[in-house]
């Protein structure tokens, strides 16, 4: 006798549901099975969604210059897209009184875009944010300064060539808690860019101990001299290259920098051990030095820089009262010591 059409239904449905335990214990094996490498790279693919989702709504948000704050403007040159961390929110620049981009550019203030196709991010880039023009502009540090600062920002060289938040936040700590130790300190700037942070601390600190060294590399060497001239430090600030993870110099050697400033400089996950290398020299070079390091978390990996650093330093979070403020908006302030010092002294306010 044939089948009746219920039954023949009701086979099919038994069927069906067979096939379908069967693909999910096949699939239940299968994600049993991922390697700790298909996890890594999940957790990259969910970094640059995150950021793309992060860049387009900090583009969608309107800003405008502080026209107060700018001097001069000039033209946008080309862009490096290499070194450049991911737009920051508007609303730090705001609390930090940095010069904002403006909804609208004319096209003859606004640089060409780079080469490049903007699908093709890799997995240690951050979407570009718009452009900022190129201009000189000046900072009082929250009238921390009694002489204004000049700063001409560039980013033909780099993201250095910009003001952004981390450096603000380390000058103003510098300024108000450690204006007096700062006067007999040896102090370096790795990072510099354009310099803020160390510029700020020897307008601000009638520095004894000179010069006092803006470091960073070769590109933005340029900036860093300029910058230091529109303030008339020439004899108070040396620019100089200093590439991460190379051998320090024999100058930086019999200089011995007990205060390294650092602003910034997490935003490429391959030069952290490079970073990390130059650090340690410093470290090397004075066991006593405080090494004060600000910076922004943008991505999973940048703590991952933080944890590398703990390992190899004693890492301090530092006392400050604006720290709930810039905390909000990802930002971290630490010091960092040797783990042997050859004495105990206290840098902390």
């Amino acid at each position: 006798m044939a089948p009746n059409r219920d039954s023949r239904d009701s086979e099919g449905k038994y069927q069906d549901d067979c096939e379908d335990a069967m693909m999910a214990a096949g699939q239940s094996s299968k994600d049993k099975r991922m390697t700790a490498k298909d996890k890594r790279d999940q957790e990259k693919e969910d970094d640059k969604q995150e950021a793309s989702k992060q860049a387009m709504l900090d583009a969608g948000q309107s800003s405008h210059y502080n026209s107060t704050n700018i001097i001069d403007l000039e033209e946008q040159p080309p862009f490096d897209v290499l070194h450049h961390p991911k737009f920051e929110n508007n609303s730090i620049m705001r609390i930090l009184n940095i010069p904002l981009i403006p909804e609208k550019m004319d096209s003859a203030d606004r640089s060409p875009s780079p080469e490049f196709s903007p699908l093709a991010i890799g997995e240690d880039l951050t979407p570009l944010p718009a452009y900022k023009a190129a201009q000189t502009s000046s900072f009082d540090i929250f009238g921390l300064l009694s002489t204004p600062l000049k700063l001409h920002e560039d980013l033909a060289s780099g993201c250095g060539g910009q003001t952004w938040p981390a450096g603000m936040v380390l000058a103003k700590h510098m300024l108000r808690y450690h204006r007096g130790a700062l006067k007999d300190a040896r102090i370096l700037e790795l990072g510099a860019g354009g310099g803020l942070v160390g510029l700020a601390v020897a307008l601000g600190c009638g520095l004894q101990k000179k010069p006092l060294y803006l470091t960073d590399q070769d590109e933005m060497f340029e900036l860093m001299g300029r910058n230091t001239k529109l303030n008339n430090l020439e004899g108070t600030v040396k620019p100089m290259i200093l590439n991460w993870g190379e051998s320090l110099s024999q100058e930086i050697v019999e200089f011995k920098p007990n205060v390294i400033l650092a602003a910034d400089c997490v935003y490429f996950e391959p030069a952290f051990p490079l970073l990390l290398q130059t650090l340690s020299d410093l470290l090397a070079l004075e066991p006593d030095a405080t090494i004060f390091f600000c910076f922004k978390k943008r991505r999973r990996a940048d703590m991952q820089f933080l944890k590398k650093a703990q390992k190899a330093f004693q890492v301090t979070e530092v006392v400050d009262e604006d720290r709930s403020i810039f905390s909000r908006e990802g930002l971290f302030l630490y010091t960092f010591a040797s783990k042997t010092p050859t004495t105990n002294k206290a840098r902390q306010p």
